[in-house]
């Protein structure tokens, strides 16, 4: 197209709407009714409507502008819905894949959710709150239930029971020995209980005699009194032990971080941190303690009141211990309470997480909504404006149509087409009807009328709605089919006539004659004199047809008109060349199978028709004296002769249908030895002339 448009079978072929005429039997078949002698309107401007050309025109123009900004706008809107559709489908997949739900979440989910959305509706998380939502989401069944940690011993307490009995002795009656050496207590006592147990009256490590008196003085001094003392500070350290490993058992009764619902992990850290200063502090009060009370074991009639821990210390140490328990007991609430709140905790972390991405991707939303919108009202807008700009035209049309000249203008073309005035073609309300002089209706014509009147109908629609042939790509498909030689030499004249100034033609003929008298018409026009001088094809084509074989379909391609076909009136040379051609093929292989049978019959008729002038059939003329005499003079090959007889016997495609979809009745090899046979019987009947044509044929061989 002029701004560069390529129109294909597949693409663009809304630029040629309304700028292609077509003459062919489906124009025919949708024009006219035979059978009640009617044909459709063509409309005219008339005179008197003029003024309105320019109005008809200038509202087209806009109309054409409107269609291209139509089309433009309807491929934008496409663009925005698609691009609006495309980000509805990927968010709402995102947000399913992330939420994990057992219920779909589609396009149009996320479409309700936002049409549904309130300012302030939708969250965004820190990342760190969206993992946690997402944690939650994740969870399959709620984890177990955790134990509230009991409180620890006070130690304050057992401080105060502790300092009692380290100050306590146990007996007034003190040996000075014992006063001197303190440590030696418990040996001494120890040995004393042994040499009583065993009624020994000497010493062991001395082996001196022990006396009553002095035995008296032992069990003065390691009476009641000091068993129980004993007792007291074996009990204390039992005690003391015991809340030594109550403190240090808390970093292992306390659960681990991994067994925490989500929402109970976070001060995880700090409270395991907190348990294990505890444990620290705890441990250093309790050794000191211990180190007193095995000091005061060691010497029980001696008072231990400044080696204790300040009972502030151990105060301090309790208050810790509380808010550890209390810090410790608050996760494992909060772990628990998720426990009996999963469910609805977990369809919470869905809208959450839900939340979360509508919020981040409503910005988006909003702009591709925004845009798909207005390419709505845009297109809205311009098909309203189209719309008027159509009934704008239509209006126009209808004011200024008029059929009735069109149906003077048809009329005197098929008058002089056919060089009488017995049809004329008569205006009704429906369109035209084909009248006689009298008045009568024509139901019955023959091909040639019909021809004459269809084609000079078709010239006259090129003039429709105040248009001319050059507005118009026109394709004419064998407009001289059943006419004479006059009226195909005016259908010539009237296509020179009236076509000159198509935007573009395409001729399409079976008739050589005919395609000659156009050959001429265009050989003068500039376009084919510089294809001539630049060595380009010259605008004549030819739909070739082949088959190489009976097994191989046939195929057919346009190329260009073959050389001989161009320089020459008669195809007579063309004809001569496929033969020889075929002739020539030692395989006896050709391309133009299909066609020999036919084309040997149509060289022979012709090459008789000089030869043998006054007709008779070829049958006849094969078998004239002229040609028998001179086969028969020359010592010709009868038999080769008898193979071209074989072509008399062959029908061509003018007498019957069947060759246009199987080969005629000769077989492949008849067909090389009738090539063959009918060269030979030329050459023989004329040598001159063969060598002529052979050398013509060779020269541009088919």
């Amino acid at each position: 197209m002029e701004d560069g448009t390529v129109v294909t079978q597949n693409t663009n072929a809304e630029h040629l709407k309304d700028s292609v005429r077509v003459y062919n039997a489906d124009f025919i078949d949708a024009n006219f009714r035979w059978a009640q002698g009617q044909a459709n309107p063509v409309f005219y401007i008339g005179k008197e409507q003029a003024d309105l050309v320019t109005e008809l025109k200038t509202t087209q123009t806009a109309l054409e502008k409107a269609r291209a900004v139509l089309a433009a706008t309807k491929a934008n809107k496409k663009n925005t819905e698609k691009a609006l559709g495309e980000f509805k489908t990927n968010t709402a997949r995102d947000i399913e894949a992330e939420i994990r739900l057992s219920r779909r979440y589609r396009s149009n989910n996320l479409q309700d959710d936002y049409c549904r959305a309130q300012d302030g509706q939708f969250v965004l998380l820190e990342a760190e709150a969206l993992q946690k939502q997402k944690d939650i989401a994740a969870s399959a069944n709620p984890p177990e239930k955790f134990s509230l940690l009991p409180s620890l011993p006070s130690l304050s307490s057992l401080l105060e029971n502790i300092s009692q009995v380290v100050t306590k002795v146990a007996t007034t009656q003190v040996l000075d020995e014992l006063n001197l050496h303190p440590s030696m207590e418990t040996w001494v006592r120890h040995g004393f209980v042994y040499h009583k147990d065993q009624k020994l009256g000497n010493c062991l490590l001395c082996s001196n005699a022990i006396s009553q008196d002095r035995l008296g003085q032992l069990a003065s001094a390691f009476d009641d009194a000091y068993a129980k003392l004993l007792s007291q500070i074996d009990s204390a350290k039992s005690e003391l032990q015991h809340q030594k490993h109550a403190a240090e058992a808390l970093g292992s009764r306390f659960p681990e971080q991994a067994k925490f619902a989500p929402p109970a992990v976070e001060g995880y850290d700090m409270a395991r941190e907190a348990i294990e200063t505890l444990i620290t502090s705890g441990n250093r009060l309790f050794e000191q303690i211990e180190t007193v009370l095995e000091a005061k074991r060691q010497s029980l009639n001696k008072s231990f009141e400044d080696g204790l821990p300040a009972s502030g210390s151990a105060k301090s140490f309790d208050e810790e211990a509380s808010k550890v328990m209390s810090q410790l007991n608050s996760l494992i609430q909060r772990h628990n309470e998720y426990h009996d709140n999963f469910l609805s905790l977990k369809a919470g972390a869905f809208d959450a997480i839900r939340s979360h991405y509508l919020a981040a991707n409503m910005s988006q939303y909003k702009t591709l909504l925004e845009a798909d919108t207005k390419a709505d009202e845009e297109l809205k807008k311009i098909q309203e404006e189209g719309k008027a700009l159509g009934n704008r035209e239509e209006d126009l049309r209808s004011k200024m149509q008029n059929h009735a000249t069109a149906g003077k203008s048809i009329s005197a073309l098929v008058n002089n087409f056919l060089s009488h005035s017995e049809i004329c073609i008569e205006p009704v309300d429906s369109g035209y009807e084909l009248r006689r002089r009298d008045g009568s209706v024509i139901k019955s014509l023959s091909d040639g009328e019909k021809r004459a009147i269809t084609f000079c109908y078709f010239l006259a629609t090129l003039q429709e709605d105040g248009k001319t042939a050059k507005d118009f790509i026109v394709v004419i498909d064998d407009p001289i089919s059943s006419l004479d030689t006059k009226a195909l030499n005016y259908t010539s004249c009237l296509i020179r006539r009236t076509l000159e100034t198509a935007g573009q033609l395409f001729i399409l003929t079976h008739n050589l004659h005919f395609m000659h008298e156009m050959r001429k018409w265009i050989a003068s026009k500039n376009f084919v004199q510089n294809a001539k001088e630049n060595g380009l094809p010259i605008p004549l084509y030819f739909l070739e047809t082949k088959q190489c074989s009976a097994e191989v379909d046939r195929s057919s391609s346009i190329v260009s008109l073959p050389v001989l076909l161009r320089e020459h009136e008669s195809e007579y040379h063309y004809l001569f060349s496929i033969v020889q051609k075929c002739a020539d093929s030692a395989d006896q292989s050709t391309e133009f199978l299909y066609l020999m049978p036919n084309a040997m019959r149509k060289m022979l008729e012709v090459f008789l028709s000089f030869k043998v002038p006054g007709g008779g059939g070829l049958s006849n003329q094969l078998r004239s004296g002229v040609i028998r005499d001179k086969v028969a003079k020359e010592n010709g090959d009868m038999a080769r002769f008898h193979a071209v007889e074989r072509l008399a016997e062959i029908e061509s495609h003018g007498d019957s249908l069947d060759p246009i979809f199987e080969l005629p009745l000769m077989t492949v090899e008849e067909t090389h030895q009738g090539a063959a046979a009918l060269l030979e019987l030329i050459k023989l009947i004329d040598p001159d002339h063969f060598q002529q044509m052979e050398r013509i044929s060779r020269k541009h061989a088919a």
